[in-house]
């Protein structure tokens, strides 16, 4: 199994609350394995999978995190925080990369948190969800 899943479109997220991405557009889904904004393997194995996501409008110690979640719960592991840093407003990028053992019935989604102090928009353009089984495990 292998997905590639994207936005299509800016998703608004609230200020300080952690918020599933609503990826809604599937570049690719071999198997039939991404549905309801989840990646569900159809085969147990070793899976790496890479969460990517940008957002504008950011000032001095204002930051962002991207985190994985599993099975309905989000959890620290591949969590990813950038900080700005500077006084002008600009735009933070980042990836957060995983290798984990899944199950049948596992589930994989992304979370994003922000604290600009409003809601912010998550851009559609940068952000994307990505994963494969690695063979012969």
């Amino acid at each position: 199994p292998a997905f590639l899943v994207t936005l299509s479109g800016n998703q608004s997220i609230a200020n300080s609350t952690l918020t599933k991405i609503t990826f809604d557009t599937e570049v690719f889904d071999t198997d039939g394995t991404f549905a309801s904004n989840k990646f569900t393997p159809a085969i147990a194995g070793k899976y790496f999978i890479v969460l990517s996501g940008r957002m504008s409008g950011f000032t001095d110690g204002e930051e962002f995190n991207l985190r994985f979640g599993k099975n309905g719960s989000a959890w620290n592991f591949g969590d990813l925080k950038i900080v700005s840093a500077g006084t002008n407003p600009l735009f933070l990028a980042a990836n957060a990369n995983l290798v984990i053992d899944l199950n049948t019935t596992d589930y994989i989604e992304g979370y994003i948190t922000q604290n600009q102090g409003g809601a912010a928009d998550l851009d559609a353009t940068y952000t994307y969800m990505a994963g494969f089984k690695l063979i012969g495990a």
